[in-house]
């Protein structure tokens, strides 16, 4: 690596004796160093844009009774969107029981995601989906570890 590192300085200060096709190597490493970071900040940009305009189109489609989360984990279906006092919008949610409903005003900039619009669900990544864990099944699972380990058979027929 030392050998390489002594080569390139070697030729960019032009101790080679060669005279110069040590110098436009360099050069042409910067430059296509540049163009590769011209390349990705302009990637970048277009990429943040475009979910940029994808936001803002989701957000202007909200209606009440959309289902949305905000990004403080709370979920709630919406009941108005209104213009707030500092000049962006906000929204009041509905969350809880149906029998016992909160509601909440929240501000657009906290919406974290939307659930489902009126009528029609939004499709999500299915890692994000969370499931209600299966209570029966763990505990039916537990009692056969359970008698495994103490010796007990376990079954309908004492199997």
């Amino acid at each position: 690596m030392t050998k390489l590192t002594n080569i390139i300085l070697s030729d960019a200060t032009g101790d080679t004796g060669s005279g110069g096709p040590g110098n436009i190597i360099i050069y042409v490493i910067i430059g296509l160093i540049v163009v590769a970071a011209v390349v990705m900040l302009i990637m970048s940009n277009v990429s943040r844009r475009k979910q940029q305009k994808e936001s803002e189109k989701q957000k202007s489609s909200l209606q009440p009774g959309d289902t949305v989360e905000t990004v403080g984990g709370i979920i709630g279906k919406i009941v108005t969107i209104r213009p707030s006092a500092t000049g962006g919008t906000e929204f009041v949610i509905e969350t809880g029981e149906p029998d016992r409903a909160t509601t909440l005003t929240v501000d657009m900039q906290a919406l974290y995601r939307i659930l489902s619009q009126s009528g029609a669900p939004v499709v999500e990544d299915k890692k994000a989906a969370v499931s209600k864990p299966d209570v029966e099944g763990i505990a039916s699972s537990a009692d056969k570890e359970a008698d495994v380990f103490s010796g007990k058979k376990s079954g309908k027929n004492g199997k």
